[in-house]
């Protein structure tokens, strides 16, 4: 079944005046729905800046977002995915103060226009990623104290196409099984670290203080990075150590894929061999690509990833960027230059 857009409510196929063509969305892990571009005549079709847009599968939302950027003359239509709504909200309470936590500063937000339907993230009630004390010179934003929230709990955040936010782990069980031939693994330590040195304002000593996390078990680098704590404010070394060893999980060496995939249900199938229907495949799921091995030194004929990136077009093939994947091609080296 062939997607169908929606502006600010208005099914555009439905239109006499708003047929479009070369649709391509993307989803990113973490954050969930991040870019879609389509094309329509040139000309005024009613379509601006800020108005919510939806892409749909049949009545199932696939994608969710607004408009970022309207082009009458050439009939180019970008729109950013909900989670990038956080870039610039900023992180308040109902009374306009600025907020510690994420889940106040969400509901706030939303009550001032944020197009997110709500969240499912548990509160962070007793124990906020983000001391009150620092925010005397103003508010982060709720990009800022979503991404410290996560960081404390080990976990990533996303906002899907119902426009829900929510925070969880990484999956570690493989949706999809891809077949033998397709991707080839790599190591790549530009990204990742075997220690991290974190630095933090100790609520105990009043000093400034060093946290540091190692992966003894890295097999793949030695790396090492260091990280600010000192935006949260004052913490404990108990909570400093915690929250360097959660950060570790995510940066430690590790095997990476090296290049995208792109897939279709000729190489892709679910755990029962069924071939994939592309538009349910998704960022932040984990595929198993199966005749491949890791290494020299490892036996297990097969290497899990968790996609990064997910872009869908208008076709039945879908290309697939694993979670880590190095920047190689001019659109990923200038955003990982931002």
């Amino acid at each position: 079944m062939t997607e169908q857009i929606a502006v600010a409510g208005r099914w555009l196929a439905l239109q006499t005046d708003t047929a479009w063509g070369d649709l391509q969305y993307t989803g990113r892990h973490p954050r969930g729905c991040w870019t879609a571009e389509w094309r329509m005549a040139p000309g005024d079709r009613g379509i601006y800046r800020g108005q919510p847009v939806d892409i749909y599968d049949g009545a199932s939302p696939v994608w969710a977002g607004h408009i970022a950027s309207v082009d009458p003359l050439t009939g180019t239509y970008q729109a950013d995915g909900a989670a990038r709504e956080a870039e610039k909200r900023l992180g308040l309470d109902s009374g306009g103060a600025a907020s510690a936590g994420p889940t106040t500063a969400i509901a706030a937000a939303i009550a001032r226009g944020m197009n997110w339907a709500g969240h499912t993230i548990a509160s962070f009630s007793g124990d906020l990623p983000v001391d009150a004390a620092s925010l005397d010179d103003g508010p982060l934003y709720l990009q800022q104290l979503l991404d410290a929230g996560a960081e404390q709990r080990g976990e990533e955040w996303w906002v899907g196409p119902d426009r829900i936010a929510r925070m969880g782990p990484t999956t570690t069980t493989p949706t999809w099984f891809l077949a033998p031939g397709f991707i080839a693994p790599g190591v790549d330590d530009e990204e990742y670290a075997q220690y991290l040195f974190g630095r933090y304002y100790s609520s105990t000593t009043s000093t400034y203080q060093t946290a540091i996390a190692e992966d003894t078990l890295a097999p793949y680098g030695g790396a090492e990075k260091a990280v600010s704590l000192i935006g949260r404010g004052a913490m404990t070394s108990t909570k400093a150590a915690t929250i360097m060893s959660k950060i570790l999980q995510r940066d430690g060496s590790r095997l990476a894929v090296i290049g995208s995939v792109a897939v279709d249900a000729s190489n892709l199938t679910n755990a029962g061999g069924t071939p994939a229907d592309v538009r349910l495949i998704t960022e932040g799921q984990m595929v198993r690509a199966l005749g491949t091995f890791p290494d020299a030194r490892r036996l297990t004929p097969y290497i899990d990833f968790v996609i990064g990136e997910v872009r869908h077009d208008a076709t039945t093939v879908v290309t697939i960027q694993p979670l880590g994947r190095a920047a190689t091609d001019l659109r990923a080296l200038f955003e990982k230059g931002a």
